[in-house]
């Protein structure tokens, strides 16, 4: 509100400078409740996102952040204390969701909006490639820094603003669905599984995540750990993580010591199936991919986690800072060697969707894979002006 401002820092203008995105002005939101139906097959995602807002400036209009490939079919408002708040109408351009009141909303308002929508989501452009929701081979996952929170709800995605969230995924029931914050609930009916997480730290848009795939819990920490670590992991490669982080429960103790008390209540990795290309964040929790094996010159060959000096530490300057640093998305062009610029050999799996991936470090593009289900091939990168 006007004598109690979220912000740690003054609003710099009306445009970010980093991003180029303007910014969303005159309020605040305060918390995220967010109702995701996902199926994995056809990438389609079907959601109900509730924001609870007050506002610091009197509001006949507002901005939110939504990628253009989700689109919103309904808007309703709820005032409180007496005020009225209605949406007289809404539409998107430009990656913004702009809403229009029927009336001026006064300020130091408390008021929610909910939004429904739908799609098919997909990475958003940025200066640094193609951030945010991401199909992989057997699941999905979302790498949104620093601005591709937009890619799967509607949101202010602005990095000083944060908010709590609650996050409540339905998806086919083969599928696990890990989040930040806790796992409150998990419930399965007919052949879908409903799983619902709070985060109760506020977290800035771009920490927000969740990762759908084909896994099963690995409790990296001994029992009555002061800060429980496990790692979810496609079963297939569940010994070769327990032996590769190890050192995750000691990584955790060593920066509390360094940096002060880890803030959240527990730490999650998850390593996925693909290779995995930029740097990733993720509040309380840590994406790693897969790095094919030495040996694996033809299909089916083992693959291991990635743990490269690069991935397998983090590097906070400090804990409250909100993220947990230590997983590293590399390219399959730069991952063979761990900084080789030479394409892996063998044949990777293919993606359910053709697929462009931007190589960020070195500023290139790769088309690393083809549709055809089943028959991928591997090029290497080509440069490309950015």
């Amino acid at each position: 509100m006007t004598r109690n401002r979220l912000r740690s820092t003054p609003v710099p203008g009306v445009r970010d400078a980093y991003t180029g995105i303007d910014f969303n002005l005159g309020f605040h939101v305060r918390a995220y409740h967010l109702d995701l139906s996902y199926r994995v097959g056809p990438n389609r995602l079907d959601g109900t996102a509730t924001l609870r807002l007050d506002n610091w400036e009197p509001l006949t209009a507002m901005t939110l952040d939504l990628a253009p490939s989700l689109r919103v079919q309904r808007i309703t408002a709820q005032g409180s204390a007496g005020v009225e708040v209605r949406v007289s109408r809404f539409r998107q351009s430009g990656g913004k969701l702009r809403i229009f009141f029927a009336q001026e909303v006064p300020v130091d308002s408390e008021f929610s909006l909910t939004i429904r929508y739908s799609g098919t989501p997909r990475p958003v452009r940025s200066p640094w490639g193609t951030i945010g929701w991401e199909e992989l081979t057997n699941g999905a996952l979302v790498a949104s820094q620093p601005n591709g929170a937009p890619s799967w709800f509607p949101c202010d995605d602005t990095p000083d603003e944060k908010a709590r969230y609650d996050i409540t995924v339905t998806t086919d029931s083969p599928y696990a669905v890990i989040a930040n914050g806790t796992l409150v609930d998990r419930r399965t009916a007919g052949s879908r599984t409903t799983w619902r997480y709070q985060v109760t730290n506020p977290m800035a848009t771009y920490l927000a995540t969740i990762q759908i795939g084909d896994y099963s819990q690995l409790q990296l920490s001994a029992d009555g750990a002061a800060v429980p670590v496990h790692a979810w992991v496609p079963p297939a490669l569940r010994a070769r993580a327990a032996e590769e982080f190890v050192d995750q429960s000691r990584m955790v103790e060593l920066y509390s010591q360094l940096f002060g008390p880890y803030p959240f209540d527990s730490y999650t990795v998850v390593v996925c199936e693909d290779a995995l290309e930029i740097p990733l964040e993720a509040q309380g929790l840590s994406i790693f991919g897969v790095q094919p094996h030495p040996a694996a010159t033809t299909p089916g060959n083992a693959s291991s986690p990635t743990n490269c000096p690069t991935s397998g530490s983090a590097t906070p300057s400090a804990w409250p800072s909100g993220t947990t640093s230590g997983s590293t998305r590399v390219s399959p062009a730069t991952r063979s060697g761990c900084g080789s610029s030479t394409p892996p050999t063998g044949t990777p799996r293919c993606r359910p969707a053709s697929t462009t991936r931007s190589c960020a470090a070195s500023r290139r593009t790769c088309s690393c894979r083809t549709r055809a289900r089943g028959t991928c091939s591997t090029t290497a990168c080509t440069s490309v002006a950015h």
